[in-house]
C-alpha cells in the first residue's frame, strides 16, 4: 500500500469521526445510587447497575470512529461489504468495475490483500509512523483532545466481522491478518495517555442477523465465521466471546453497541452485562453500557442515532451523529 494511500486513510480517521453527546435527565435523575458488589446474569440483578455515573453526565461530548477494512474501497459507506454483493447496487457496480465480480473478488480480499483490475495491490494494512508509515494513533488521540472530547475510541468491530484486536475466538482479526497490529490496544493506550475515558463500539450483532444475507453460502468454516453463517448457537456464543475479549483487553469506560441486540439470545445478553459490570467492580471503575434495543433501560443508557428525545428524560441518554449525511466512514469525494 502506497504512502499516499496511508495518508488518505489517516486523514479519513481524523475527519470521519462520529460525535456522541450526552443528554440530561430530570433533576436528580442523574444522582448515582450505590452499585451492588456483584451481579448475576438476571435482569433483577443487572437492573441495579447505575446507568449514568457522574463522570458520564459531566462528559457531554465524545468521539468514535468508523475505520477498518471498508476504508480501503472508501466508496458508498461502511455498508460496502454488504452492498457489494447486492446486484444493481451502486457499490456492486463500483466493485465489479474496480475489482471484479464479488464471486471471484470477495470482500475478504481486502483483508488478505489482492490486486484490483488495474493491477494495484489493495489491503487494509496501515503502517505505524514509528515503522515508517503514516498511521499515528497518538496524533488521533491528540486531535480528539483538541476537539474538546472527554471520551473517545474506535469501532472495534463493525458488521463486517473483522476484529480490530488480537482475538482468540476470531481468526479474522487485525493481528493475524491485514495490518498485523493490535489496533484496539494501540488506540486504548493512546487515548488513555491523554486522560480521556475510553469508548469501544461494537456492531457485531448484525453480522449474523442479515448483514451478509446476499453472500453465497460458504463451505469453509473460517469464511462461515466471517460472513455470519455458523448457525444460531455458535453465533450467539461468538457474540459474547468477542465482547468478553474486548472487556478484558481494553477495560472500556463506555461499551457502545449497535442495533439487533434483541435478536441475540437473552442468556448471552445477560452474561455480557453481568460480566462487564463485575469486571468494572474489580477495576474500581464506573462504566456505561449503551444500547439501541435488547436492554430494558434500567442499568444501561439508550443511544439515539442522529437525534434525541424532545423531553427531559431519565436516565441520561446518548446521541451519536456523523460528519457526513450518508456515511459514517471516509469515502472518496
Amino acid at each position: 500500500m502506497s504512502s499516499s494511500f496511508n495518508r488518505r486513510r489517516f486523514l479519513a480517521g481524523a475527519t470521519s469521526v462520529a460525535a456522541a453527546a450526552v443528554g440530561g435527565g430530570v433533576l436528580g435523575a442523574g444522582v448515582a445510587h450505590a452499585a451492588p458488589s456483584s451481579y448475576t446474569p438476571a435482569w433483577t440483578s443487572v437492573d441495579q447497575h447505575p446507568p449514568a455515573p457522574e463522570w458520564f453526565q459531566d462528559a457531554k461530548f465524545g468521539i468514535y470512529f468508523h475505520w477498518g477494512v471498508f476504508s480501503v474501497p472508501a466508496y458508498g459507506n461502511e455498508w460496502y461489504p454488504r452492498r457489494m454483493y447486492i446486484s444493481g447496487d451502486a457499490c456492486n457496480q463500483h466493485h465489479i468495475a474496480t475489482y471484479g465480480d464479488p464471486s471471484v473478488w470477495p470482500y475478504h480480499n481486502f483483508i488478505n490483500g489482492a490486486k484490483d483490475l488495474a493491477g494495484n495491490f489493495v489491503q487494509f494494512a496501515p503502517k505505524l509512523k514509528s515503522a515508517g508509515g503514516n498511521f499515528d494513533p497518538d496524533a488521533w488521540a491528540q486531535l480528539f483532545v483538541d476537539a474538546g472530547a472527554r471520551f473517545a475510541g474506535p469501532v472495534a468491530e463493525h458488521h463486517d466481522g473483522f476484529s480490530m484486536w488480537n482475538s482468540q475466538v476470531n481468526e479474522w482479526n487485525s493481528v493475524a491478518k491485514g495490518p498485523k497490529l493490535n489496533l484496539l490496544q494501540l488506540f486504548t493506550t493512546a487515548i488513555r495517555a491523554k486522560g480521556l475515558k475510553l469508548l469501544v463500539a461494537m456492531h457485531h450483532a448484525y453480522n449474523f442477523n442479515g448483514y451478509y444475507d446476499h453472500v453465497p453460502a460458504q463451505s469453509d468454516p473460517s469464511l462461515q465465521k466471517l460472513y455470519g453463517q455458523l448457525g444460531r448457537t455458535q453465533e450467539n456464543q461468538l457474540w459474547y466471546d468477542k465482547l468478553k475479549e474486548v472487556i478484558d483487553l481494553a477495560q472500556p469506560d463506555i461499551l457502545w453497541e449497535d442495533f439487533d441486540l434483541s435478536k441475540v439470545d437473552e442468556t448471552q445478553r445477560l452474561n455480557f452485562l453481568s460480566y462487564y459490570y463485575n469486571q468494572a467492580n474489580s477495576w474500581g471503575r464506573e462504566v456505561v453500557a449503551t444500547y439501541k434495543d435488547g436492554f430494558n433501560g434500567h442499568g444501561e443508557v439508550f443511544d439515539y442515532e442522529r437525534g434525541g428525545p424532545a423531553d427531559i428524560t431519565a436516565p441520561y441518554w446518548l446521541t451519536d451523529d456523523s460528519i457526513s449525511s450518508s456515511s459514517w466512514c471516509y469515502t472518496n469525494g
